[in-house]
C-alpha cells in the first residue's frame, strides 16, 4: 500500500477526536447560552425592562384616560413622569396615566416597531404616543438598525416579511436578526464585551468622554458635508399606521444644548412637518425652551436633574394647548 493512499484515510481515533471536540464545543456553547439567560438577563436593567413592556402596555391601556406612552431612547428616559402628571393636573384639572418605553441608542425604526409590537398589533390603543427627536434628521430613515433588540423583543415571526422588505434589507442584517432571535448569547455579545471592558478601572469615564467627542465630531462633520438626500419611509409608515389604528402621535423637537446661547441647534425639514400634518398628527417645536441654560445639560443632548423639570413642564404646557384627549 502506498504512503499516499494510507495517509488520506481518516483513522477511527481521528474521527473519535473530532466528535469529542464537536461535543465539547456544543457543551461550551450551551453553557454560555444558559449562563447568559440565567445570569445576564435578570441582572440587566434594560433587558429586564424590555421583558416588562407587554404587561406594562396592557396596564397603561387599562388605566383611566387620558393615557400617554413615551417611546424613545435615552432622551425620553430622562423625562420625569411625576413632574408631567403634576403639571398636567394643575393645567387641566385631570389626572394623567403615562409610561415610558425606552430603548437606548435607538432610532425611529425601532420606535415604530415598539409601537406596533406592544400596542397597535395587540389592539391596545393609548390616547397619545409621544416620540422625541433631537436632530434635524432625527426622523429620517437610518442605516443603523437595532437588530438585536428587534429580534429579541420588538418584533416576532409575523413581522419578518415587512421587516425584511423595508428595514433589514441586507444579508448581514437578516442573518444577525435570525441568529439573535434564537440565541440570547449571540444577541448579547456586545453587552458581554462591554461588561468585560467595564471591569477595567477608568473605562466607563473614558467611554463617556469618547462618546461625547464622537458626537461633537459627527455634528461638525454633518455641518461641513454636502447636504445628503434624506428619505422618510419609516415616518410615513408610522403615521399612516397610527392613523389607520385611530391612535394619535405627537412628535417633539427636543432642545439640544446650542453651540451659542440664543441660537437654534438644528433646522426642521419641511417634509417632516408636512408628513405629520397630512396624517393629522401633532408636532411640538421645543428646540428653544426659555429657562434652560448650558449648566442644565450633562452633555450636548441630555438634561441634568436641574434641567429635566424645566423641559417637562414646558412640554406639558405646550401639549395641553394643542391636544384634547378624545
Amino acid at each position: 500500500m502506498s504512503s499516499s493512499t494510507s495517509s488520506s484515510k481518516v483513522t477511527p481515533g481521528g474521527r473519535g477526536r473530532a466528535v469529542r471536540i464537536a461535543l465539547m464545543l456544543l457543551i461550551a456553547l450551551s453553557l454560555i447560552e444558559a449562563g447568559t439567560r440565567e445570569a445576564l438577563v435578570p441582572t440587566s436593567q434594560d433587558l429586564s425592562r424590555y421583558r416588562s413592556y407587554p404587561g406594562r402596555a396592557r396596564s397603561l391601556v387599562a388605566a383611566p384616560a387620558p393615557r400617554i406612552v413615551f417611546i424613545g431612547n435615552s432622551v425620553t428616559q430622562r423625562v420625569p413622569l411625576d413632574v408631567m402628571k403634576s403639571e398636567w393636573q394643575a393645567r387641566t384639572g385631570a389626572e394623567l396615566s403615562v409610561d415610558k418605553f425606552v430603548a437606548y441608542y435607538s432610532t425611529l425604526t425601532t420606535w415604530y416597531w415598539m409601537a406596533v409590537h406592544y400596542f397597535l398589533k395587540q389592539d391596545l390603543k393609548p390616547d397619545l404616543i409621544v416620540v422625541t427627536y433631537y436632530d434635524g434628521n432625527g426622523l429620517a430613515d437610518s442605516e443603523v438598525m437595532e437588530v438585536v433588540n428587534l429580534a429579541q423583543f420588538f418584533t416576532d415571526a409575523d413581522d419578518r416579511p415587512s421587516l425584511f422588505a423595508y428595514d433589514l434589507t441586507t444579508l448581514e442584517q437578516r442573518a444577525d436578526y435570525l441568529l439573535s432571535s434564537v440565541s440570547q448569547a449571540f444577541a448579547a455579545r456586545d453587552r458581554i464585551r462591554d461588561i468585560t471592558l467595564n471591569l477595567i478601572p477608568g473605562y466607563r469615564a473614558f467611554a463617556t468622554a469618547t462618546n461625547s467627542l464622537n458626537f461633537q465630531y459627527e455634528h461638525r462633520r454633518r455641518l461641513g458635508a454636502a447636504n445628503p438626500i434624506h428619505t422618510y419611509r419609516t415616518l410615513h409608515r408610522f403615521v399612516d399606521r397610527a392613523r389607520r389604528e385611530g391612535v394619535q402621535v405627537c412628535f417633539v423637537a427636543y432642545p439640544n444644548r446650542p453651540e451659542r446661547p440664543g441660537t437654534i441647534p438644528y433646522e426642521l425639514d419641511p417634509e417632516v412637518l408636512e408628513a405629520i400634518a397630512e396624517a393629522e398628527m401633532l408636532h411640538v417645536d421645543l428646540r428653544r425652551v426659555d429657562g434652560l441654560s448650558f449648566t442644565m445639560y450633562e452633555d450636548e443632548v441630555h438634561l441634568n436633574a436641574e434641567g429635566r423639570p424645566v423641559y417637562t413642564q414646558k412640554f406639558t404646557e405646550e401639549l395641553a394647548k394643542i391636544w384634547q384627549p378624545r
